[in-house]
């Protein structure tokens, strides 16, 4: 299979490619050199590559930084999965795409709400979980529309070897590190607790089965519990 990975460069993109290539698919990885802000970018990109698969990762995703800049998270996330899907649609209509939202769609929940399940109500508590909530609604709108063949794939915090210290367990890991010998450092709360996916799991996860395409958008987790939290991020 030819298959197109958006934000190769980024931790999940890296991982998901090795997994692909390992895996026998001639894989094609994407990260700056297409701006998915830009459809004549994209569609640059699609008429090249001509994939038969396109998992779309480009996409801005620490929490915190969207408080400071919403307007250019949902021009990324959700403008720019709205170019790939249009431009896959015009370029390479067969093609599978797979679209990658969060856990953090489903906002705060309590431990008697777990496990969640994928028809749990959507609660996003940041700029980052509601610009995920519009690029599904987006995937959702262009099934119903013209019956593109879309996967949304939600993870839950995936974690693993080269992820940036802008996410919460890696950051701690670096202050451990920096501490050290005294290995102390200080956290805001002790009592939050999060759920996390390997990035390993993640990535084997997301190849496109073609079982999941029945006329509507499938929102597959890589974990049936989500991300629970008495505080929010």
């Amino acid at each position: 299979m030819k298959a197109l990975v958006t934000g190769a460069s980024g931790f999940v993109g890296r991982h998901l490619l090795g997994h692909l290539r390992a895996n026998g698919d001639d894989a094609v990885g994407v990260d700056r050199e297409c701006d998915v802000t830009d459809v004549k970018s994209v569609l640059a990109v699609l008429e090249s590559v001509q994939p038969d698969a396109i998992y779309h990762l480009a996409a801005l995703t620490a929490v915190g930084a969207s408080w400071s800049n919403p307007v250019e998270y949902t021009r990324v996330n959700v403008l720019g999965t709205k170019n790939v899907l249009d431009a896959a649609h015009e370029v390479v209509p067969a093609a599978s795409v797979v679209i990658v939202s969060s856990a953090d769609v489903y906002g705060v929940v309590a431990p008697e709400d777990l496990p969640l399940v994928e028809t749990f109500r959507v609660a996003p508590a940041n700029p980052y979980a509601s610009s995920k909530v519009e690029v599904e609604h987006v995937a959702r709108d262009l099934v119903r529309e013209r019956n593109q063949r879309i996967v949304t794939r939600s993870t839950v915090q995936p974690r693993g070897t080269g992820q940036s210290t802008d996410f919460v367990v890696p950051a701690i890991a670096n202050r451990l590190l920096q501490a050290w010998p005294t290995a102390s450092t200080k956290s805001s709360s002790a009592t939050c607790r999060r759920d996390a996916t390997s990035v390993t799991c993640a990535t084997s996860c997301a190849p496109i089965d073609s079982s999941l395409f029945t006329g509507s958008v499938a929102r597959c987790t890589t974990s049936p519990r989500a991300s629970t939290s008495s505080c929010s991020t």
